[in-house]
């Protein structure tokens, strides 16, 4: 698909959606062509970036769908330890296996492992499934310190899921790979963790520190709001759609 895009004279340019999955292309044919444009977000009308920090709870939140490519696997595996390190902590899961279709018995399977992950009772690890939600979402996040999006990091070309947690106020915890190099600031908005253990430590330790956190999810909603805020990328566009 790459050789094509680059040799079809009918394509004028390749605009990725950030410049991490740009750079995947770079040994392509389309390279020569491609360029990237972030994705947008709206920083939420009940908290200006300028706003100060609100109270929060000792709570994560994950928010993707429930499968093996959005990584939930991963913070099911280590909830538990982050519990035994922080005893108040709590996790809502914003998703579910079904969020981009039908998930038939892969879904189920995939659920029964995760259970199992969580010792068979989630909520006795403070393990709350919130399912699909719409705007409801934001109420759940606003009581949240620690954003969790995709703790694997595959498949995320940009991942709006960590603006949207940035744009909410939670300082967000990810791996240092593919979109989340281009979506989360180690100096504004998030921590990077190395590997399982560093994951751990790392959101235990925003969990206990909740003046830590708030400080650098109020940082991150700022940056966020500065680099990612619809004007910003509208002008952006503007300016390729006119060099074309």
């Amino acid at each position: 698909m790459l050789t094509w895009l680059g040799q079809d004279p009918r394509v004028a340019a390749v605009v990725n959606v950030g410049r991490e999955q740009l750079l995947l292309t770079r040994l392509s044919a389309c390279f020569g062509k491609s360029t990237w444009i972030d994705n947008p977000v709206y920083p939420p009308a009940f908290m200006p970036a300028d706003a100060p920090p609100v109270a929060r709870a000792c709570r994560a939140v994950f928010m993707g769908a429930l499968a093996p490519a959005k990584g939930f696997q991963m913070l099911a595996r280590h909830w538990p330890d982050i519990k035994s390190r922080v005893p108040d902590a709590q996790l809502d899961v914003i998703g579910s296996v079904d969020l981009y279709g039908d998930a038939g018995e892969a879904g189920r399977r995939y659920m029964a492992k995760v259970q199992q992950l969580l010792g068979g009772r989630p909520e006795d690890l403070g393990v709350r499934f919130h399912g699909k939600l719409g705007q409801e979402k934001d109420a759940v996040m606003r009581q949240a310190l620690v954003g969790l999006p995709n703790p694997t990091g595959f498949t995320e070309t940009s991942c709006l899921s960590a603006l949207e947690m940035s744009a909410q106020g939670l300082a967000v915890v990810v791996p240092r790979r593919w979109g989340f190099c281009d979506t989360v600031s180690p100096t504004h908005s998030g921590v990077y963790a190395s590997d399982g253990k560093a994951y751990v430590r790392a959101v235990s330790a925003l969990l206990k520190d909740p003046a830590r956190a708030q400080t650098l999810g109020a940082s991150g909603r700022q940056w966020v709001a500065e680099r990612f805020g619809h004007d910003r990328v509208c002008s952006r566009s503007e300016e390729h759609t006119s060099e074309l």
